[in-house]
């Protein structure tokens, strides 16, 4: 008989759940030539089957396990990216900080010796007269 190893194929295609076991033990490629020899000698059109199958499904196999690492590769250069750029932006929000405030201390400075140079000297405040003389020297305005 053609079916010589019955419990064989009670063991592997009895039930739909176990069919489907076999079915992915063999696209590991894990004991398939095995699989595929018991069920050509009983059925030799599965031949075609076996072939296409192993080949599909290998293949698919891989491509799957080559995208997880390409995707994994991807987030980690995405994620370090991201925390560098992050790095850099604060590294220059801070160096633009410190120009700003050396800016706004040097106006202050020039402020503070522009009014100085305006002020009366005989009273603590800047009078009218040396106001309107310090507006109109060129180097107090720029």
């Amino acid at each position: 008989s053609k079916y010589r190893d019955v419990e064989y194929f009670q063991i592997r295609f009895a039930v739909i759940p176990k069919a489907m076991m076999t079915c992915f033990v063999v696209m590991t490629l894990e004991g398939w030539p095995e699989v595929a020899d018991r069920c050509i000698q009983a059925e030799p059109w599965l031949a075609p089957f076996f072939l296409a199958f192993v080949s599909f499904s290998s293949f698919a196999l891989v491509n799957l396990v080559t995208a997880i690492v390409v995707d994994a590769t991807l987030s980690l250069t995405h994620k370090h990216l991201k925390d560098s750029v992050d790095f850099d932006l604060m590294t220059r929000d801070a160096a633009l900080q410190e120009v700003q405030d050396a800016i706004i201390a040097q106006l202050r400075g020039e402020r503070r010796r522009a009014f100085r140079d305006m002020a009366d000297h005989t009273t603590r405040g800047v009078d009218m007269h040396g106001f309107a003389l310090a507006m109109a020297d060129q180097a107090v305005l720029e």
